[in-house]
Formats: C-alpha cells, structure tokens, sequence
C-alpha cells in the first residue's frame, strides 16, 4: 500500500512540476519575444531619420543621444553600411575610426537574408561586453537597402524579468543559441555564459527536443526534470529545471504524513475531514472571488460602452434636433434645405454607425444576434457610397458602383451587419489606394428565380498597394495589421476580423486575393432571402400644433445640457404646449412641487440628482403617481431600459430624439390631439422624353445618368443647372423627379433609344 502510494504522489508531482515548468519557459520565451518585438519597432522608427539614412561619420551628430533611455538592455547602437562599416555608433569606437564587422555571422547573414536578424553571442569589438546583436534592414524612401542599424543586447544586464522568489532552491533558468551558445541563465556558478555547451548531456537534449520536457543531468552535473521552449524570432531555446530530489523529497514528506495518518488511524479521521472542509470553503471563497472580479471587469466595460454612448449621443441630439427644425422653417431657402437634409441624413448614418460600434461588444461574450428584416438593398448600397466618397475624392480616386440586372432590390438579411461589412471593406481599399480608384461590383449567383433563395456576391476591388502572401494569410486575425497600415497609424487591426464574423453569422463566405503594387480584391459570398416590397411605413406627419379644442398642457424638461433644453422648449411651445425647464433631479422636486406638471421629460444623467433617484423620490409625493414620466437617454442598452422602467419612468426615448416619436409618446400617455401640417406632393411631368434629352450634349446626359445610377444628389442638381442654361422647362421636369425620387426614370430616358447615340 505504500510503494502505491509513493508510486501514485511521485508520479502526481512530476506532472505538476512539468506544468510549472512548461509555464516558466513560456513565460521566458514570451517576454524574450517581446523584448526583441519592440527594439524592432523603435529600430524601424530610427531607420527613418536623416542621419541614418545618410551612412556618413560627418552626419553622425546627436542621433543616439537618447540611446539610454530608449534601450536600457543594450550596450550600444551604430550604423553599418553595406561594406560592413559601423560609420555611427553611440559608443567611441577604437582608435575614433569606423570598426569593421563585415565578417561578423551577423552581419552576413542580415546581408544575405535583408530583414530583421538575431546573431548569435559574441565579444563586441567596439564594448568588449558579450553581447547578441539584433539587425533591422534601412531602407531608401524608394525601396533601396541602405545599411543596416545594428541594436548589441548587453547579456549582463539583461533581464526575463521572471519572478524566481517562489521557485525551488537550485532551479535553472535561461535560454541557450541553436547552435550551443549559453546565451543567458539565472545562475552562471561555472561561468558558461557565453561558451559553447552543446557537447554537455543537458543542453545537447535541448537541442535536439527544443518545445518538449524531459530528466536530464545539468552542466553542474545536477539532474533536474526540464521544459524547453522555442523562441523562433532569435532562434534560442528557453529552459527552466528543477533538482529532481526536490520533487522525491516533497513525495517521500508526503508518504511519510500518509504513513502517520495510518498508524495513528480513525482517531484522526475527524481532523482530516475538517481540514478537508476548510481548503473546500477556501477554494470556494477563492472561486467566488474570481467571478466577482469576473464581473466587476464585465460591469466596469459596460459602464465604459455606456459612457461612450451618452457622449457621442448627447451632442448629436442637439445636432439633428436643430437641423429637422430648421428644415421646417418656410424662410430657409431651397438650396440651404438640402444642405440641411444632408446634414439630417449624414447624422442618422453616424448615429447608425454608433450603434454597430456599441454591438462590437457583443462578439466576445458571444450575444451576437442576427435582426433579420427586409431592406432595400439599392438605397443600402447608396447610404454606403455615400459615406464613402468623400474620402475617396479626397484622395483623387474614383469610385465605381456596378449592379447587375438580376440583383433584386428587396431582400431579407441583417441590413445593420451587411452595411458594417461592406463599409470596413471599401473603407480598407480607400486606405491603401493612392492612385487609381475602387469598384464595388453587386451581382447574384445561385437563383432559378423558381426560389426566394440565392446568393448575393459583393466584389470590392482597388488598384491599391497589394499584399504579400504572408499577409494576405494574416489579415483576417485580431490585432493584425500590415506594414504599410503599421506605418500610416490608423486602425486597430479588428475591422475584417468583425467583417468576417459577421459573414459567418448571416452564413457568407468573405475572401480575399491580392497582389503587391497591383491591388486586392475581397469577395463576399452572402446567402439572402428575396422579398417583393418593404412593408409600408406609416406616413410620417408633422406636428404643427395642438388640436382645435385640446387644452394645453404643462410640460417639465428636466435636462442639464442647454442646448437640449433649447430644442426640447422650441419643439413644445411651436405647438403650443407650456414648458419649464430644471438643469438637474433637485431642480425637478422644487419645480413638481411648485408647478404641478401634466408630463415630466426626464434626462437619466445628470449632476447633484440623477434622473432615477428624481423619479423614485417624484413617485413618493403627493400626486406622483399621476404626473407622466419619460425617460430621455443615450445609453443604447436593454439593461438601462429595464433599470429606468423600474425607478418609474412611463416610457424610455433614446437620443438623438425623433421629433415624431416625441409627439407620439405624448398623445399615448397624456392622450393629446395634435393638427399636422398638409402632406405635399410633387406632380412629376410625364410628358418629358428620351426625345427631350437627346437635344443635350452627349457628354452632359452620360454625366446626369452617371449621376443618377449612383443616387448623387448633389452631381445629378449640378448637371440639371448646366441643362437650365439652355432649357429651363427640360430643367424644371428633371428637377421634379429628384424630388420625387425617380432617379430610375431619369436613367431611362438617358439611356432610351433616343437617348445615348
């Protein structure tokens, strides 16, 4: 029973201690990885510079007077030239003249190889210091090798920062070169640093495991139990052991307790279970606290998403309130309104961008969902390019739009998900195209059009800066991120990871293809139902006023920002309802109380009182429960709308506010009646003809049904004033269309049979 139990407890131990220490040559490797990951880029940073570039002693100056603080683990940082001269170097070299390391393993092999090199440990000629020297390429601004920056790690005083307070006595750690150099380890009694071991039992097995564990006998002839692990960007070899007696000596401790808990028997049974009891209850408080930190940390972004939300949704409540009532003012002229309704339109784009940012946060605890609904997928496919042009003329580049014949215009998908995948791919080509342009390309596959199914394949192409295959490999992992986006400092590297997430959810397929100082292409393959129309909105009808008969009623804004004050009193007295306003909860109770409101519009954030507590401590006054109250808030979040409900609110409206859903939320809950400003129609002329269009210049119709394939508003107004020059009925019957949204008739008379010659 007893050799068992020996047998069982050491065996245990061994598969604990290879854990350890398989954890500890990680954590060697990771830091070491790291440690040279981020001179590389401060190397890269440096390769810039004027005086790097140059490779002239004369140029030299001050370039490395800054070396200490930049790179605290190395001895020294010099130029070389592609003659293997060190012509600038922060430490004197000998004699004051450039030293040579043409013949140097290092240097050699970064000449052979031309990128980002580890050499192997050696005595520096210029520090004397044991040193391994990482190289980095320079590169001309036209792709032309310069030299190389040459960046020695001081092996003295270098560090893996590993905590060794809580590792046994006599435990190795450090790493060894591929080809037997003692690079560094944490205890050098026989001074091998430096030297070559790959002939001695323990580094010789290391060598030839490289990622694995096994018991073998040290160069102090210890025997220890080792992990080993690879650290491909040096091409080294981590390594941590620990004395094997100290594992048989832990077991043989154990056996021993086992032995006496059996001689003394059942008496100390009762113990044992109590001791057992309490590591259960510790290792349950343990648990417990966990999930609390857990939570806190779940609930600690939640509060950042939701603060985020409050503050790009505030402003932009007061940007689209204003901007809808000027829209409304008769004074305004016509040429002012569009610029006010693009402003409206832009607005709602970014408050829809918001909202598929605020949903980003759903991937990694895995409540991404589908809203599944039937859209328009042309007038999708216009909001995006859109958004998109700007930028793209900007940069002197064209974008194109193609959609087939056979792509339906209605389809049922989650329109949100496909705007933000389509958005991160033009958005990408846009970024990396400095010449050319970009063609978004719509087509359907897949559809005997007997069924509702098929699929539509979105192709976005640019004529942009490529990528190599290693990249191209790449793209879709988090984080990640080419050269060229690394050096133009935009982006975060998730854009076509959250791009490809999304076409895995709604069942896609996103691909892409490239090729360097050609261009890329990404394919989306989207399986989508087809649908014969939209389900008919209401019509949306404008509040002008109260109806003949209803008696006003007294409204309470309790809102702290000023600007949403103003909207919110110039949206209630136009139609003749009584306002008063309170900047804060406080403000409210003396203002309840005093003026005895009908309805109470409350902002859920504020200073001195919040929005919640004001609505509890309103409910408990006299009268409370039959004043209405509705909660205002930026906050895009269901468990926010849940709280303000339960504090008492009667209803909850998110900003930026919709000024009819404003005026509706009122009549369900005051029962108001309101009168609505007259619903106008545009008469289109149906007498205008692909006969009309075809006395215009040639030129002059292509650009007005370029324009209006796309649904510019904009350039389609600008060609129509070029045609009122010369007719200004023909003017007059285009402009009608715009304004009824006929661009498809348009595009028809210019490409009829009298149209295009």
């Amino acid at each position: 029973m007893l050799g068992f139990t020996l047998y069982s407890d050491f065996d245990n131990a061994v598969d604990e201690e290879r854990g350890r220490l398989r954890t500890l040559s990680t954590l060697i490797a990771n830091n070491t990885a790291v440690l040279l990951e981020r001179n590389r880029e401060r190397m890269t940073g440096i390769n810039k510079r004027p005086e790097v570039q140059a490779m002239d002693p004369a140029q030299c100056g001050t370039l490395f007077a800054d070396l200490q603080a930049m790179f605290p683990e190395f001895a020294n940082v010099a130029t070389v030239d592609l003659n293997g001269s060190a012509p600038c170097s922060a430490v004197p070299q000998p004699g004051g003249k450039p030293v040579s390391v043409a013949k140097t393993e290092w240097f050699q092999r970064a000449l052979a190889e031309k990128r980002f090199v580890v050499g192997k440990p050696f005595i520096g000629p210029i520090t004397g210091k044991l040193v391994s020297v990482l190289v980095e390429p320079v590169w001309s601004e036209n792709k032309e090798l310069r030299g190389f920056l040459g960046l020695p790690l001081d092996l003295e005083r270098f560090n893996p920062r590993i905590p060794a307070g809580s590792l046994p006595e006599g435990t190795r750690f450090g790493f060894i070169s591929a080809d037997g150099i003692m690079v560094w380890r944490n205890a050098d009694q026989e001074q091998l640093i430096g030297k070559y071991v790959g002939d001695q039992t323990g580094p010789k097995l290391a060598l030839q495991i490289r990622d694995g564990d096994a018991q073998t006998i040290g160069t102090d002839g210890v025997a220890r139990r080792y992990a080993f692990v690879s650290i491909p960007e040096a091409n080294w070899i981590a390594f941590s052991g620990v004395p094997t007696a100290s594992i048989t000596n832990r077991v043989l401790a154990a056996a021993m307790r086992n032995t006496l808990v059996g001689v003394i028997g059942l008496s100390l049974i009762g113990v044992l279970l109590w001791f057992l009891m309490r590591r259960i209850d510790r290792a349950d408080r343990d648990l417990h606290a966990a999930l609390e930190a857990a939570e806190a940390a779940n609930r600690a972004k939640s509060v950042f998403l939701s603060n985020m939300s409050h503050e790009l949704r505030t402003p932009l409540n007061a940007i689209l309130g204003f901007a809808e009532l000027m829209e409304h003012d008769e004074n305004i002229p016509q040429a002012q309104k569009r610029n006010l309704n693009t402003i409206n339109r832009s607005g709602r784009h970014l408050l829809t961008l918001i909202n598929d940012i605020l949903d980003l946060s759903k991937i990694e605890a895995g409540r991404l969902t589908m809203q599944i609904q039937v859209g328009d997928l042309r007038e999708l496919i216009e909001t995006i390019v859109e958004a998109m042009e700007l930028r793209a003329r900007q940069k002197g580049l064209e974008l194109n739009v193609h959609v087939g014949d056979d792509v339906p215009r209605f389809i049922s998908t989650d329109p949100g998900k496909l705007r933000q995948i389509l958005m991160n791919l033009l958005s990408n080509a846009v970024k990396f195209t400095d010449h050319g342009g970009i063609d978004l390309d719509v087509s359907a596959s897949d559809w005997d059009r007997q069924s509702t199914r098929l699929t539509l394949v979105f192709v976005v192409r640019d004529t942009g800066i490529g990528m190599a295959d290693d990249e191209l490999g790449r793209i879709f992992q988090p984080f990640y991120q080419t050269e060229h986006g690394i050096r133009s400092g935009e982006g975060t590297g998730l854009g076509l990871t959250i791009a490809r997430q999304f076409t895995q959810l709604l069942g896609g397929e996103l691909v892409a293809a490239s090729i360097v100082d050609k261009g890329s292409a990404f394919t989306l393959r989207l399986p989508v139902d087809v649908a014969e129309t939209m389900v008919a909105l209401p019509p949306h009808r404008r509040v002008v006023a109260l109806a003949q008969g209803q008696a006003s009623r007294r409204i309470l804004v309790v809102e702290d920002r000023e600007d949403n004050q103003r909207l919110l009193t110039q949206l209630l007295q136009q139609v003749g309802l009584e306002t008063r306003v309170a900047a804060n909860g406080k403000e409210a109770l003396e203002a309840f109380e005093a003026w005895h409101p009908h309805f109470i519009w409350m902002d859920m954030r504020m200073p001195v009182m919040d929005g919640y507590e004001a609505t509890r401590r309103i409910r408990a006054l006299p009268g409370g429960h039959e004043v209405k109250i509705a909660a205002l808030t930026a906050s895009a979040f269901r468990e926010d709308r849940d709280d303000i409900i339960a504090a008492g609110c009667d209803d909850v409206l998110s900003k930026p506010l919709d000024e009819e859903q404003l005026f509706s939320a009122m009549e369900r809950l005051l029962g108001l009646h309101y009168r609505y400003a007259e619903q106008s129609t545009v008469p289109v002329v149906a007498s205008v003809s692909g006969a009309d269009l075809a006395r215009l210049p040639t030129d002059l119709r292509q650009e007005l049904s370029r324009a209006a394939q796309i649904l510019d508003e904009e350039t389609t107004q600008r060609v129509i004033d070029r045609v009122r020059e010369t007719d200004a009925c023909l003017a007059d019957e285009l402009e009608q269309l715009v304004r009824a949204y006929r661009y498809d008739r348009i595009v028809t008379l210019c490409e009829g049979p009298q149209g295009f010659p």
